[in-house]
C-alpha cells in the first residue's frame, strides 16, 4: 500500500463532482491478458467520494488484488468481465483498478471500500481477452468487437425464436445491439424474403428487417435491435418469412450505461 493525497478521495466543500458523474476511465486492451485503465474521473457507485485517475493504470488479468481480477489469479474462459475503478474512502490508498464478473457487488481488496463500474471487456474460449473499443467518454458508452461474433448460423425459423447473446452482450441493462445480418432464400419464390428481428418477448411483428434478394444469393447488412434479459442472458428473436431459409447474426457492438 502506498500514501496519497487525501484531497484525491476525501471531498471537499463546494467541489465535489456532480452526481454519477464519469470522464474518462475507459479500458483499453493492451495485451491477451492485460488490460490498460486510461486516465479519467468519477464519483463512485453511492456518490460518497470521487475518484481521480491522473495516470494510465495497468489490470493484470493474471493477478488476483489490486489492479488485478476480484477472486481468483486466472480469467475465466466466454465470459463478460466489469471493470472497476476501486477507492478508499480514507484516502489513505490511491485509486486502482479491478475487474470482476460482477457488475454489481465486486470483492474488494483490504484498504478498499468503494468502487465504481466503469467499462466491459469479454474473454475468449482460451480464455484470453478479445480484441475490443470503448466509444464514449461520459455515461453512455458503447462496446465495439474487433470481429463481430456470430449469435445465429443458418437458422431457419419461421416464427419468432429466441437468440441467445450470453456471453457476448453484457446482462445489464436494455442495450441496443448492432448485427451484421443476413438471409439466403433458398426457394424459387423467395427473393422477397426477409429475416426480422425483435426484443425477446416483445409483441413487435418486427423491429428490424433485412429484405433477401437474388435467390441462393446472401443479402448482408447491418441491423439494430433492442435486446431483453432472458433466463438471465440478453437475448433477441428472429424470424424468416419461409423456413426453408437460412439466417445468420454477428453481433457487432452493443451500448451500456456506467
Amino acid at each position: 500500500m502506498s500514501l496519497s493525497s487525501k484531497a484525491i478521495n476525501i471531498p471537499i466543500a463546494m467541489s465535489r463532482n456532480p452526481v454519477s458523474y464519469i470522464n474518462g476511465l475507459t479500458a483499453s486492451f493492451a495485451t491477451v491478458t492485460t488490460l490498460t485503465l486510461n486516465v479519467g474521473s468519477c464519483s463512485d457507485s453511492l456518490n460518497i467520494i470521487d475518484m481521480v485517475v491522473p495516470a494510465a493504470i495497468t489490470i493484470n488479468g493474471a493477478a488476483q488484488g489490486v489492479n488485478g481480477i476480484d477472486a481468483a489469479a486466472a480469467l475465466t474462459a466466454s465470459s463478460i468481465y466489469y471493470v472497476f475503478v476501486i477507492g478508499d474512502s480514507s484516502g489513505f490508498n490511491k485509486p486502482a483498478g479491478l475487474i470482476s464478473l460482477s457488475p454489481t457487488a465486486p470483492k474488494l481488496p483490504i484498504g478498499y471500500d468503494c468502487f465504481r463500474m466503469v467499462d466491459i471487456k469479454a474473454t475468449n474460449s482460451v480464455p484470453n481477452f478479445i480484441l475490443s473499443y470503448t466509444n464514449g467518454q461520459y455515461g453512455d458508452r458503447e462496446f465495439i468487437y474487433d470481429a463481430p461474433i456470430i449469435v445465429l448460423t443458418g437458422g431457419a425459423d419461421a416464427s419468432f425464436t429466441a437468440v441467445s447473446l450470453a456471453n457476448v452482450v453484457a446482462p445489464i441493462g436494455t442495450p441496443m445491439v448492432r448485427f451484421i445480418a443476413s438471409i439466403t432464400p433458398v426457394a424459387s419464390t423467395g427473393a422477397g424474403d426477409s429475416i426480422t428481428l425483435r426484443p425477446t418477448g416483445s409483441a413487435s411483428s418486427g423491429f428490424a428487417i433485412l429484405n433477401g434478394g437474388i435467390v441462393s444469393k446472401a443479402q448482408v447488412a447491418d441491423l439494430e435491435c433492442i435486446a431483453f434479459l432472458d433466463s438471465g442472458s440478453q437475448s433477441v428473436d428472429y424470424a424468416l418469412t419461409d423456413g426453408g431459409d437460412a439466417g445468420s447474426l454477428w453481433v457487432k457492438s452493443f451500448t451500456y450505461n456506467v
